[in-house]
């Protein structure tokens, strides 16, 4: 049995640490009595390094060399352990960092619906000028360069260089370009602002996840002499804010709406508060691809006559949601019905040849159902149909993918049997398409003007000289 050890105490008397040697079971005591300085103490036992026999066959020096690698080991152990856990840890987390940036699609095109609304604000009046709409294209490329889609601003919205997540905030620099053409001078003031931007969330638009940012910032900007005895304009200062949601996937804003407060401060003591609120909406070609596709396809299934087939947009394509379809009992086999309804849908996917299909498969997931069961079983119908859809010679094997989800994605409540008829069901994925640079779907698109054509805006316009 061992009858001693060799301990790390800590002693009140001297106030730290020191090792002790112990010719006693150090577990059977919490306080022990040794030499300190040469008068005894009463130390506190806090670790034990080494246990050896009464008469120890090392020598001293090897005993300290034995505590030094059993603590380090020992450290290794809980280091290891502790990596493993938060490597657990870790990947339990839901995690949204994105690196987020602007993509210069060259040939790319938005095609932008804006309306601005404008008030000006006097002493003695108020005007309000009606709500101008116009539909503008803008080259991807121009608005990846200017870091933004409004004419008169460069650098909204910039973003750090580093993947950033939910709830994350950040600081840019941006210009801003205030047009003076209203107070007769045919020149524009540039003015450097910090802007404050927070990435606040996900939202979802027509079944697609976008970015929510906000942006805000304060302009203050003192006219020269000259200047401001040419406009009658000494100050102009304001606070504006902008929301922008962002989608990734295309590196361009899907909608954004701007709040400009400004202030026109004159020479004379007087000023003129001016609001502008400017709404964009944009559809990169992708979109109206899709779009134009998703027309034709309803209009096809309702001709057609087929039952409990939807499309939407998702964000890897269009979805042909096919509901309720039926398998025999228990199993992946297809139905004669199913079949027959599968045909149909081939025959109107066949027509786009150069896109690739993948085909998802979800199952109803009641109280007690076993997930992996459900996986396995939605993955191998899924497989199912795309084997027909080869078989029948709507895509080969290269041109089409199968999965399945099991019960982790439903649409509706797995307590009812309508519920559950409806997350029964297989997706159909149109995966997008590589499309040509120079497509002319903005060619007749009605009331669009150049991307380089905008007039500037930045300053109000009253009908009469502000006084």
């Amino acid at each position: 049995m061992p009858s001693g050890c060799i301990v790390r105490v800590f002693s009140q008397k001297v106030g730290y640490s020191m090792r002790a040697r112990l010719f006693q079971n150090p577990e059977r005591f919490e306080r022990v009595t040794v030499d300190v300085h040469g008068e005894k103490s009463q130390v506190f036992i806090i670790e034990r390094l080494v246990i050896f026999l009464q008469k120890p066959i090392f020598k001293s020096h090897r005993l300290s060399k034995l505590a030094r690698i059993l603590r380090r080991r020992r450290f290794m152990k809980v280091q290891k352990h502790f990596i493993v856990g938060m490597c657990i840890l870790a990947t339990t987390l839901p995690v949204h960092a994105e690196l987020l940036l602007w993509k210069a699609n060259t040939g790319g095109k938005f095609r932008s619906k804006i309306s601005i609304t404008e008030t000006v604000k006097a002493l003695d009046r108020e005007m309000t000028k009606p709500a101008a709409e116009s539909e503008i294209e803008i080259l991807q490329q121009t608005a990846a360069t200017n870091r933004s889609t409004i004419p008169y601003i460069k650098g909204i919205p910039t973003f750090p260089l580093n993947s950033i997540s939910i709830g994350d905030s950040w600081k840019e620099q941006a210009t801003l370009s205030y047009s003076l053409s209203a107070f007769s001078l045919e020149k524009s003031e540039d003015l450097e602002v910090e802007v404050a931007y927070k990435l606040e969330g996900l939202a979802e638009i027509d079944n697609r996840k976008y970015y929510r940012i906000t942006a805000e910032w304060k302009p203050f900007l003192l006219l020269d002499r000259k200047t401001a005895k040419a406009t009658g304009v000494e100050r102009i200062a304001g606070h504006s804010s902008m929301e922008i949601y962002w989608d990734a996937v295309s590196g361009g804003p899907k909608q954004s709406t701007l709040i400009e407060e400004i202030q026109y401060r004159f020479t004379d003591g007087t000023s003129v508060y001016y609001l502008r609120t400017t709404n964009e909406d944009f559809k990169t070609v992708t979109e109206i691809v899709r779009e134009q596709v998703i027309k034709e396809l309803n209009e096809q299934i309702a001709a057609a006559k087929v039952e409990d087939v939807e499309v939407k947009q998702s964000d890897q394509g269009i979805v042909l949601s096919i509901d309720n379809i039926q398998f025999q009992a228990e199993s992946a086999v297809l139905t004669d019905s199913e079949k027959a309804k599968l045909a149909t849908v081939g025959g109107l996917l066949a027509s786009l040849t150069s896109r690739k299909l993948k085909v998802v498969g979800h199952a109803a997931n009641p109280p007690g159902s076993d997930e992996a069961e459900l996986i396995d079983l939605s993955s191998r119908r899924a497989k199912s149909v795309a084997d027909y859809l080869v078989e029948t010679g709507v895509k080969t094997p290269d041109m089409i993918v199968s999965l399945g989800m099991g019960g982790s994605v439903p649409i509706d409540t797995n307590e009812t049997p309508e519920g559950r008829s409806k997350n029964r069901r297989v997706e159909i994925v149109i995966m997008d398409e590589q499309l040509d640079p120079e497509s002319d779907l903005f060619s007749e698109a009605p009331g669009t003007t150049p991307a380089d054509s905008p007039e500037p805006a930045g300053a109000p316009e009253p009908a009469e000289t502000p006084p």
